[in-house]
């Protein structure tokens, strides 16, 4: 099973399709819960993800982490991908901690996802994770300022609160992130 994730992560198509020759499930798992599907997604290698979707690899499974490929096509940043899991019925739903694909990718600072996933499926702006943060509050925190202007010019609210006293403008100021504290500020943030 091992060869089969490596000849993923490698682009190795020609092995993956020799894997399905051989009667491999597309659906496999590797034993820290990665699907195929999955991995492919991670690596950003679309025309594995095509293949593995042709063999019947299942969009909506998830990982120990509740994560979906998807999700993780969107830490990382490849739209492609995404776009090819959004043909064959991915969702843009949360996982058990309410982090949406739009959350991981403000998150991880993958501003042309961000802008992807708004304006392509029209994600959610303001969808909290189950601690009450937004996608806004997170690219925020983490220093991500052209996620955060994206995320304000699609209409993000940056008075929304997680609990009493987080906010987008405290969260980036408690980060040392200036920049984004002004930004926030120009779009009508509040202390």
């Amino acid at each position: 099973m091992d060869d089969v994730f490596i000849s993923i992560k490698n682009g190795d198509i020609a092995a993956v399709e020799k894997y399905f020759s051989h009667g491999m499930d597309a659906n496999i798992q590797a034993p820290d819960g990665n699907t195929a599907l999955i991995a492919a997604a991670r690596e950003g290698q679309a025309e594995i993800v095509k293949l593995l979707l042709i063999n019947g690899a299942k969009v909506y499974t998830r990982n120990r982490l509740d994560e979906t490929a998807v999700m993780i096509a969107a830490y990382q940043g490849h739209n492609e991908i995404i776009d090819l899991l959004m043909a064959w019925g991915a969702e843009l739903g949360g996982n058990r901690k309410g982090w949406s694909p739009l959350v991981y990718a403000a998150y991880a600072g993958r501003c042309e996802t961000v802008v992807h996933l708004l304006s392509v499926y029209g994600a959610a702006v303001d969808d909290t994770t189950n601690a009450g943060f937004t996608a806004l509050m997170l690219a925020s925190r983490e220093g991500h300022l052209q996620c955060v202007n994206s995320l304000l010019e699609a209409g993000a609210d940056p008075n929304i609160k997680a609990g009493p006293r987080r906010t987008a403008v405290k969260l980036a100021r408690v980060a040392g992130h200036t920049d984004i504290v002004e930004a926030l500020k120009a779009a009508g943030a509040k202390e």
